[in-house]
């Protein structure tokens, strides 16, 4: 490999004897022959007195040999296809063999979604060839979800979810969701294609559908929605990935008893083509410690998309999670809305912003933040509006065990659009508690609105959950 000419190693011809730089140099040399494939390379040295030149320092370099692949073999695939495995690897038969080419082709296989762990060991054959052998785990297939909640100002909740991650041993992931609570019902049909070992490219489809009470007008409305989206996926690094779609909604309103003379029966349809960032740094998926977590959408609607309607729409949520002193989590979070109207349209409900209730700002009812109009039957009701801003403040304190309180402030408002925003905003105060599970974190808040209370009673509000309150 030509390392040991004199230009490459120190040190050189009068220069002092110096101990540590010369093992540091032969460490050098040593890792650059293995990094070359040569797996048993060795280098000694010694220092000898010359009667007439002075210190001799020589060095013996053992190589060894190189070897290169014959066959690699896969265990503990019980469901996904070996094949798909072996070319995850990356290393074709006859290829000298490094370990740089095995750790990377460990870290693809470990990457594969259906893949739970990986193990890689060599067996030498004969004096040139090598065998690789590559142990996995699986995750499970098969999975089932079920998730529940109340709250005051939606009644209870139940959800469920059947999934499988690896059909046909390819990592074609397959879900089935479904929700109800007293308002709405919904089912969705998810399929997910994962990149293969070593790729970053995934596919996404989602259909849809969701019918129940409007929510402007429950009481007269009622509303049907078909769903329907494709997105492809670029994983940028660990935890990072941007991503295109297109997205296409079907909504019809109608009045749930039907006026003989002018009944009300409108059917919007919208068509979405964007993108879509996501950073994910948290430490729990779930019921994060410490990280921070990202994501940013951009939309365009327009009839050549398929849209009755043309808008520009954009939301942003940042989260942080601090540890601020022992035994407590800070958790932040800040989201921003803009949503434009474009050719002088009027911006459209379904496009618009609406904050108030558990997931935005807690101690309101639901939507009940920003702008207001009036409804069919003349009483007040949200009305949303182009412009966004929610900010949470939640403290977690540990008090016995897994069991935490909570102390938490939201401040948020909805604005028409940007151009009107001011300082004016709706402040909601709160207690709760966290017992964090084997199955995710168990939450209980209780909260109050404190400023700018707009259409929403004054009375406390309670939530229960399981997951991530917010």
């Amino acid at each position: 490999l030509e390392l040991t000419a004199a230009e490459s190693v120190r040190p050189r011809v009068g220069d002092p004897l110096d101990r540590p730089a010369i093992e540091h140099a032969l460490r050098e040399l040593r890792g650059a022959y293995i990094t070359a494939g040569y797996r048993e390379a060795e280098v000694r040295w010694a220092v000898r007195d010359d009667a007439e030149v002075g210190a001799v320092l020589e060095m013996e370099v053992s190589p060894g040999g190189q070897r290169s692949l014959r066959e690699i073999r896969v265990h503990g695939a019980r469901h996904t296809s070996p094949e798909v495995l072996v070319r995850g690897v990356g290393l074709e038969p006859g290829e000298i063999v490094t370990d740089r080419s095995l750790d990377l082709g460990a870290s693809r296989i470990a990457t594969f979604a259906p893949i739970a762990r990986v193990g890689v060991q060599t067996e030498p054959v004969g004096a040139t060839g090598l065998d690789l052998e590559v142990e996995v785990g699986e995750k499970p297939r098969w999975t089932v979800e079920l998730g529940g909640g109340w709250s005051s100002e939606r009644g209870a909740s139940a959800s469920f979810g059947l999934r499988d991650d690896n059909l046909f041993g390819r990592g074609l992931g397959l879900s089935l969701r479904g929700s109800w609570s007293s308002p709405e019902r919904g089912l969705l049909l998810v399929g997910s294609l994962p990149p293969p070992p070593g790729g970053r490219v995934s596919l996404i489809a989602t259909t849809g559908y969701r019918e129940g009470d409007a929510p402007d007008v429950p009481e007269l409305l009622e509303q049907e929605e078909l769903l329907a989206s494709i997105e492809a996926q670029y994983a940028l690094n660990r935890g990072a990935q941007i991503g295109l779609y297109y997205r296409w909604t079907d909504t019809r309103t109608f009045e749930k008893e039907p006026d003989p003379f002018f009944p009300l029966d409108i059917t919007v349809g919208l068509g979405v083509l964007g993108t879509r960032a996501i950073v994910d740094r948290f430490d729990d998926l779930f019921d994060p410690r410490a990280g921070w977590g990202l994501t940013s959408d951009l939309g365009w609607s327009s009839e050549n998309v398929g849209s009755d309607f043309e808008y520009l729409s954009s939301l942003t949520n940042f989260s942080l999670a601090l540890t601020p002193f022992a035994g407590a989590t800070w958790v932040q979070t800040a989201r921003i809305g803009i949503a434009e109207p474009l050719k002088g349209q009027n911006l459209i409900r379904d496009v618009r912003f609406f904050a108030g209730g558990q997931s935005s700002v807690r101690g309101f009812d639901l939507n009940t933040v920003g702008p207001v109009t009036f409804g069919p039957d003349f009483s007040l009701v949200p009305a949303g509006g182009g412009a966004l801003l929610v900010l949470n403040e939640e403290l977690r304190v540990a008090i016995w065990g897994s069991l935490r309180a909570a102390l938490f402030a939201d401040i948020g408002q909805v604005w028409e659009s940007w151009r009107e925003a001011d300082s004016t905003f709706s402040i909601g105060i709160g207690l709760g508690l966290r017992w964090s599970t084997p199955i995710g974190p168990l939450w209980a808040d209780v909260a109050w609105p404190v400023s700018t209370i707009g259409i929403s009673s004054d009375s406390p509000k309670f939530y229960f959950g399981i997951g991530r309150p917010f």
